[in-house]
Parts: C-alpha cells; sequence; structure tokens
C-alpha cells in the first residue's frame, strides 16, 4: 500500500513536468521590436516582436497600413473555420470597437506558434506566424511575398523598408547628376522623390 501511495504521489508531481516541456518548445520569448518601419518612405506605426532574432508584426496594423496604395490587404477572422483570410487588392475593413494593444519595450512577452490556417484570395498558404495576446503577428518578408510588396532591411539605421506592389518591367535607378523627379513617378508613386548625385 505504502508503494502504491509513493507511486501515485510520484506519478501527481511528475506530470506537470511532463507536460511543461512540450509547451516550452513552443513557446517563444517576444520583446518589442526596435526598428523603425518605414512604408513607401514614410514612418508608420505597427505593432512588432522579436521573436528568435525576427522581426514580426500584426496583422491588422500591417493591413491598416497599406490600405490606399497598389499592394493593400483586407483581413478577417472566419470564426466557424477558425482561419485568417487575407484578400488582395481590397482596403483593410477595421473591425468595430477594436483597440490597439499596447506594450512595453521593458518587458518580455510569451509568444506561441499560430494554429489558425491562413487563406490567401482563397488558397491555403503556409507561413509562420505567432499569437501574443490573441492577435497574429507574421514576419513581413513571408507577408509581402504572399500580398506583394517589398522588403528591404538596413542594419546600419536598423529600419524596415515596404514597398507597394512593384509594377512589372519597372525598377529604382541612380541618377549619375540631379534630377527634379524620377521618371518612374507618374506610373510608380513609391519612387516618387527628388534625386541628388552623390
Amino acid at each position: 500500500m505504502k508503494r502504491f501511495i509513493l507511486g501515485l504521489v510520484l506519478l501527481l508531481v511528475m506530470m506537470p513536468m511532463m507536460h511543461t516541456p512540450v509547451r516550452g518548445s513552443l513557446e517563444q520569448v517576444a520583446t518589442v521590436t526596435t526598428c523603425r518601419l518605414y512604408l513607401n518612405g514614410e514612418t508608420i506605426s505597427c505593432n512588432g516582436f522579436n521573436i528568435a532574432d525576427n522581426n514580426y508584426y500584426r496583422l491588422r496594423d500591417v493591413s491598416a497600413s497599406f490600405t490606399g496604395t497598389s499592394s493593400q490587404f483586407d483581413v478577417q477572422w472566419n470564426n466557424v473555420s477558425r482561419e485568417i483570410e487575407i484578400d488582395t487588392g481590397i482596403a483593410y475593413t477595421a473591425l468595430e470597437g477594436q483597440t490597439v494593444p499596447q506594450y512595453s519595450s521593458q518587458y518580455t512577452y510569451s509568444a506561441l506558434p499560430s494554429v489558425s490556417e491562413v487563406l490567401v484570395d482563397g488558397q491555403y498558404e503556409s507561413i509562420t506566424a505567432y499569437n501574443i495576446d490573441g492577435y497574429n503577428y507574421f514576419k513581413l518578408r513571408d507577408l509581402g511575398n504572399l500580398v506583394d510588396f517589398g522588403v528591404a532591411w538596413d542594419g546600419s539605421t536598423n529600419s524596415i523598408f515596404l514597398d507597394a506592389e512593384v509594377m512589372e518591367n519597372t525598377y529604382p535607378a541612380d541618377a549619375a547628376g540631379e534630377v527634379a523627379v524620377n521618371i518612374l513617378a507618374a506610373f510608380a508613386d513609391r519612387w516618387e522623390k527628388t534625386l541628388l548625385a552623390t
């Protein structure tokens, strides 16, 4: 009888430890990102976290930022199928009563891999995402590949540059001399800027 009770007590003590490594292996530590974020050359504000040395941003913030550009997309949550639905070419529709969560760089947060399926224009896509406090966070480069926007990183300024969809057969070019306005400005607003020779 003593063996049985000892075995039962030992089992009860060990059970929580058996479950912890499984969750611990999935859970990641997230810190508020310190990167500056730009869209078509303008500073934007999006909730972002650094998770395992990669920056992830809240999907709804990114969608709202791209509204009015050639890369706009809408995000909907399908409560029946428990799926994230992304529709390209459509302006973001904000949720009524939605509040933007606030986070402090002085704390760390728990990030769990998102278990929700992601559909882009009705097609299932495989993409890594994390869930923090009920919100989904995506790596910008992965999202850009699905929704067609450009992502560039400048480590010297700790900045991420997002550009609306690149038009076919166009590219930005450096000028040899002073140019008043880039010739592509009429067709692609992301290159509408004054270029100065260096």
